[in-house]
């Protein structure tokens, strides 16, 4: 007799429940062959049943168990357990199922490879999703991923034709935890030319969770293109017209490029061509890029020399040793939130310096991004939301030679609508020593770099400039309400020279601000310097500028007068102890110099000429309470009238306050501000 093997037929030999069934048998389900054998006629067949599912049949051989048969009962072979049902008799992989030449069996018919179930399709099909050797046209039954389709799925074998099969099967694919694949060329996913519909409720759906994918782009002229395009863009990579996908989710996976100090890197999502980019929960690992921008395409009549990401979403991910997390030149709706980001030498870079704007739409929360390069990089912007997340020791690539974390680059016109706030920054030591470091560089021309309304607040860094020294940012609340934000003043690191520049101008009507002889020509805020003491008690001390226009009502200016007025501030109580502290703040000021343009100089053609304003000015200070602002008034002031304008109401304060605090002070700007209206 030979022996009976899992995956041949059972023969004579069967299993009814769980019975043994065997032609001449008379004894069966025994505990061990020694206990059949003995006591037993020889040359009978006996069974010894194993416990789990399956029953060994012996023949006793003159006293021996010889020539044992396993097999399963039909009990087990229904059973979903795992070890039971198919398991105990085998399958074959997907790959023997596919290079099998056994026949069809007949639309319906039920196959089996490895984990996976298949429906015979009807021989004249043509949407099948495998065919074997044998000419069976198959369809996946259940999820379908690239291991179904016979995919290598080795981390040697090219995976991504599998990959786009698979999409162009259904809008999902999901692939296998514990999965390696590799991606070596382009997968073409459904386009809008394809049948997909930037409005239809149907997404593609790449759900890597658990699984291991290795990524090596393919080079386009010596350039690695994006993996992941649209179908009609893989056809034609350098196609303007405006060849994108319906919206594209990814969850999870590893993604890794092993061989990226070789090759130039991976790019994985071509930005150009993929509307609505959403990754969730991946981690990325030495690639080049994982989204990119940079083809010219035409949409809507309108041409994009540099090309445009269109609505991106990417959170909860990690990121090492990226080289960029988003590289382009425009984009639209982007969100950039809840990410970790270790060692990357670059962050996310949309950039154009031309592009009005570079960047519609953007919000950067709760990012940690640290020991890299520049975390984020924009041209103009039109609505930033960056809140929250840390900053930690970017000292490489552009961090390094730029001398910043965060890098706002000048556009053709100002950007508008940006809030920074809550971002906490432990610089290198090495940029807390540098002067020209800061964490946020704000490039600037004549043009402003940042219009209302914008702000800046609540932000933390451990030494350094926080912002561009000499860059200022407008904190608009309204269109009535201005004020010059002191966080974005850009003052010296507390390594530095500790000088911050508060600016401002203000309009003084006679009719509230003279008294007699006496005109108020500024007013000073101490209110953040009175809630700092119970933190930071420092003196603070400095020069006030100030370049007085009289006007009347017509606004025409009879004189001009400069002020410089030096000023020193002390918080009381410094170094006594916290029950015995005095809550207060002393102030003193000095007038330092005073000029005017001299009297009777021509203003026009019909006999108007410049006026004295002041004549022999005393500086006086007022202050209401021990919280009010300190006003300042100057005395010997006569008001001018002039032929066709009338008499002077009015002075416009032009007023710039440099600020200094001590050397050892870990103020990072000054608590000064400019009062009044």
């Amino acid at each position: 007799m030979t022996e009976i093997t899992r995956r041949q037929a059972f023969g004579p030999i069967a299993m009814v429940g769980t019975s043994l069934a065997v032609p001449g048998a008379t004894e069966f389900s025994h505990a061990s062959s020694a206990a059949d054998i003995s006591g037993k006629a020889y040359d009978k067949p006996f069974a010894v049943d194993n416990g789990d599912g399956t029953v060994t049949v012996y023949f006793d051989n003159s006293g021996s168990a010889v020539i044992p048969r396993t097999l399963a009962t039909t009990t087990a072979l229904a059973s979903m357990e795992s070890g039971k049902g198919l398991d105990l008799v085998g399958r074959p992989t997907v790959e023997e199922m596919l290079t099998s030449s056994a026949p069809p069996r007949g639309q319906g018919s039920r196959w089996h490879a490895a984990q996976f179930s298949y429906i015979e399709a009807d021989s004249s099909a043509v949407d099948q999703h495998v065919t074997t050797a044998g000419g069976v046209k198959l369809y996946v039954e259940g999820n379908i991923t690239p291991n179904a389709l016979g995919a290598p799925c080795d981390g040697i074998g090219d995976d991504a034709p599998f990959f786009e099969k698979a999409f162009q099967i259904g809008p999902t694919l999901n692939l296998m935890p514990g999965s390696t694949y590799r991606l070596a060329s382009l997968v073409g996913l459904p386009d809008v030319d394809s049948g997909q519909s930037l409005s239809s409720d149907q997404s593609l759906v790449l759900n890597a969770i658990g699984a291991r994918i290795l990524c090596a782009s393919p080079l386009i002229e010596g350039v690695p293109e994006a993996i992941f395009t649209s179908a009609t863009a893989k056809l034609d990579p350098d196609t303007v017209t405006n060849a994108y996908t319906g919206k594209f989710y990814v969850f999870g996976g590893n993604w890794n490029d092993p061989d990226w100090k070789e090759t130039f890197g991976s790019v994985l999502f071509n930005g150009d061509r993929l509307y609505q980019i959403v990754l969730f929960g991946g981690t990325y690992n030495k690639i080049n890029r994982v989204v990119k921008s940079f083809r010219q395409k035409t949409h809507d009549g309108f041409d994009y020399p540099e090309g445009y990401l269109q609505s991106l979403q990417i959170t909860n991910c990690q990121f090492s040793a990226v080289q960029r997390i988003v590289d382009a030149k425009r984009a639209f709706n982007v969100f950039i939130n809840n990410n970790y980001c270790t060692g990357c030498i670059g962050g996310v870079y949309i950039d154009s310096i031309t592009a009005d704007a570079a960047v519609a739409v953007m919000s950067f929360k709760d990012n940690l991004f640290q020991g890299g390069g520049c975390a984020l990089v924009l041209g103009k912007v039109l609505s930033l939301d960056y809140s929250g997340g840390y900053l930690e020791s970017n000292y490489s690539f552009d961090a390094f030679t730029q001398k910043c974390d965060v890098w706002l680059k000048e556009g053709p016109s100002p950007s508008t609508g940006v809030t920074i706030s809550g971002v906490g920054c432990q610089p290198h030591p090495d940029q807390i020593a540098d002067p020209y470091y800061a964490t946020f560089r704000i490039d600037y021309t004549p043009v402003p770099p940042i219009s209302p309304p914008a702000e800046l607040s609540y932000c933390y860094t451990t030494g350094g400039n926080l912002v561009t020294r000499g860059k200022a940012i407008l904190n608009a609340c309204g269109s009535n309400v201005e004020s010059t934000l002191r966080s974005a003043v850009s003052p010296y690191s507390p390594q530095s020279a500790k000088r911050s520049t508060i600016s401002g101008t203000r309009t003084y009507l006679a009719a509230t601000n003279l008294v007699g002889d006496v005109f108020r020509v500024a007013s000073i805020d101490t209110s953040d310097m009175m809630d700092l003491l119970a933190v930071n008690q420092r003196p603070v001390k400095g020069e006030i500028n100030i370049l007085i226009q009289h006007k009347g009502a017509g606004a025409v200016v009879s004189g001009t007068t400069h002020l410089v007025i030096g000023f020193v501030f002390m918080p009381a109580s410094e170094g006594v102890a916290h029950a015995d502290k005095v809550d207060a703040l002393y102030g003193t000021f000095v007038l330092k110099d005073f000029m005017e343009i001299a009297p009777g100089q021509p203003i026009d053609t019909l006999g108007a000429v410049t006026a004295r304003h002041f004549a022999s000015p005393v500086l006086t200070m007022t202050r209401t309470g021990s919280t009010g602002p300190f006003d300042l008034f100057l005395s010997g002031y006569a008001a001018a009238s002039l032929p066709n304008y009338g008499a002077d109401d009015r002075i416009t304060s032009h007023i710039t306050i440099e600020a200094d605090a001590l050397n050892e002070s870990s103020i990072l700007a000054s608590p000064i501000a400019i009062a009044g209206s």
